[in-house]
């Protein structure tokens, strides 16, 4: 699929003869490559908020769905409407793998805020214990 001298297409289209057919080859080789590089994004977000520690389940369950729209192309292809390609490629899958990314990407934020609220936290209970420390000791020493 696509417009390269190796694409299947490209052997009775080009952009001077049966121009249509070449366009739309090249516009479904673009979706499906987008398809493809959201996926991989997808997947390497999901993997840093496990790596993190970070529930991520539901993310990880859409991907099914991501794939499924790249199965579901496979099969739309060969129709030639590429109206049907353009809504599978951008409904099921770029959508899909869109929230996944914004998901995973909240989920690393969430886990870097967690960081941040435990060092805050360390810090002002490290600050009221040497405080309380400071003061026991200035009152055994005022006692004796």
């Amino acid at each position: 699929m696509g417009v390269s001298k190796e694409a299947v297409c490209s052997k009775c289209h080009s952009e001077n003869k049966e121009e249509k057919g070449y366009f739309t080859a090249k516009l479904m080789h673009r979706l499906m490559d987008s398809l493809s590089i959201e996926e991989k994004r997808a997947i390497l977000l999901i993997e840093d908020a496990e790596q993190k520690g970070m529930e991520i389940s539901e993310a990880k369950f859409k991907l099914r769905d991501v794939r499924q729209a790249k199965l579901e192309l496979r099969t739309v292809i060969h129709s030639f409407n590429e109206e049907k390609f353009r809504q599978v490629a951008i409904n099921k899958g770029l959508a899909v793998s869109r929230q996944i990314i914004t998901e995973a990407d909240e989920a690393v934020d969430e886990y870097y805020f967690r960081r941040f609220g435990l060092g805050a936290a360390t810090l002002i209970i490290s600050i009221i214990v040497v405080t309380l420390y400071l003061i026991i000791r200035k009152k055994e020493s005022t006692n004796t």
